[in-house]
């Protein structure tokens, strides 16, 4: 995923090498992500899959070829194939093949079929099998079934960290509480939600989003930013950066509708976007040359710090206590 991001990065910000590689170090030493990319998972599957799709979509932008169709064909068959907060990416594609798909009805047609069979190649044959072995598609009741097993097996004490009230969309402070834990869990919470990185570390956190946001606002107030991008890339750009609300509607969906713990993790699949949004907002706080070094070099090393520091204290120490 990692690779993946400099890559985009590297097609959407082409005379911005800085961002590509800034964005690259962020997905790659961010504690949390980290984490979940040392074992096998299908949070980490599901970010390289939707990553996979943001890139067929810079490719199928230059060109539909064969090649680029089924690329994006089968990019979409994993995202499939993935957890449901990367089907946002799904719906992402359709606006993408809306505004760029423009071959003629029958050329459209058929391109739209072979990306359709492809995704069903590749992920058909998951649904089909649940329907024949447990006759439905998507086997909920399993998946509760498993959910009552764990919260049997589980210890109280564990429990309050994984299962948090539903969400009360009238109330502040549930919505306070929701923020806080996909904030907190973006960057670093560990174990069952209950293995917190060093205070300083979150400190850092807010202060780095905070300076981007800075960047970001001051960026769009003084300059143009199609200046930045080719117009078609910009509304890529765009694409990608709306399946963060999307998924924030669904997190909060599932935690409005029952016990469901809000963790950062269920952003990943557009951990590229976000990634690429950071690093153009804090190397945005200033145009001198020389202060974007110093900030990048700032920010690089923080990162690592994290990244270290989060490996040492919450999992090394705990490990061996």
């Amino acid at each position: 995923t990692a690779l993946l991001t400099f890559y985009i990065a590297r097609i959407l910000f082409k005379k911005r090498d800085d961002i590509a590689f800034l964005s690259t170090v962020f997905v790659g030493f961010l504690p949390q992500f980290t984490s979940i990319s040392s074992y096998l998972n299908q949070d980490a599957f599901t970010a390289m899959a939707s990553s996979l799709v943001f890139l067929a979509w810079l490719k199928c932008l230059e060109k539909w070829g064969k090649r680029e169709v089924l690329f994006l064909g089968l990019s979409l068959g994993f995202v499939v194939c993935s957890k449901i907060n990367g089907y946002p990416t799904l719906l992402m594609t359709l606006l993408f093949l809306v505004f760029f798909l423009k071959k003629g009805i029958k050329e459209n047609a058929k391109i739209v079929l072979v990306l359709l069979a492809l995704a069903y190649v590749l992920s058909g044959w998951f649904f089909m099998w649940n329907y024949f072995t447990y006759g439905h598609p998507w086997p909920r009741y399993l998946i509760d079934a498993h959910m009552n097993d764990f919260m049997r097996q589980t210890p109280p004490e564990i429990l309050k960290y994984t299962m948090q009230r539903p969400l009360n969309v009238f109330s502040v402070s549930s919505w306070a509480s929701f923020f806080y834990f996909n904030f907190v869990s973006f960057w670093g919470l560990f174990g069952w939600m209950n293995i917190f990185m060093p205070k300083v570390n979150y400190f850092v956190a807010v202060g780095m989003s905070i300076l981007s946001a800075a960047g970001m606002i001051r960026e769009y107030f003084s300059v143009s930013l199609q200046g930045y991008f080719e117009k078609k890339k910009g509304t890529v750009f765009a694409l990608m950066l709306l399946c963060v609300p999307l998924i924030f509607i669904l997190s909060a969906y599932h935690s409005a509708q029952k016990e469901f713990s809000p963790q950062g993790r269920y952003f990943f699949p557009a951990i590229v976007p976000i990634a690429m949004l950071f690093s153009w907002g804090i190397l945005s706080l200033s145009r001198n040359r020389f202060l974007q070094r110093g900030i990048f070099t700032f920010v690089v090393i923080s990162l690592l710090a994290l990244n270290i520091s989060s490996y040492i204290y919450c999992h090394v120490r705990i490990f061996y206590r």
